[in-house]
């Protein structure tokens, strides 16, 4: 992702108890820190709620609170990802290579 807003949706979905959204920003090590970039939501089965955050640039995850659920990676960058097209690889499509 680019630096900036984002909107998160969470769902509770046939959880039987709370649920929220928490992101941890990493240390350079790889580990997260202790304490939470973002931690909200109290939010019962069958409710959901849009939570708007800012991303600066950086490593973090991202799981589920009071819900026991992965770490997901998140990676805010300014640098674009590499491109597989035939022009950013280099390769001229407008000759002719045939022998």
């Amino acid at each position: 992702l680019k630096p900036g807003k984002y909107k998160f949706r969470i769902l509770n979905v046939d959880v039987p108890y709370a649920v929220g959204l928490e992101i941890y920003e990493l240390k350079a090590s790889g580990k997260k820190k202790k304490k939470p970039f973002f931690s909200d939501g109290e939010l019962l089965t069958g409710y959901h709620k849009v939570f708007e955050i800012e991303l600066e640039e950086g490593n973090y995850v991202y799981t589920g609170r009071q819900n026991p659920t992965y770490e997901y990676p998140l990676v805010v960058s300014n640098k674009t990802a590499p491109s597989t097209d035939a022009a950013s690889a280099g390769i001229d499509e407008s000759s002719d290579n045939t022998n």
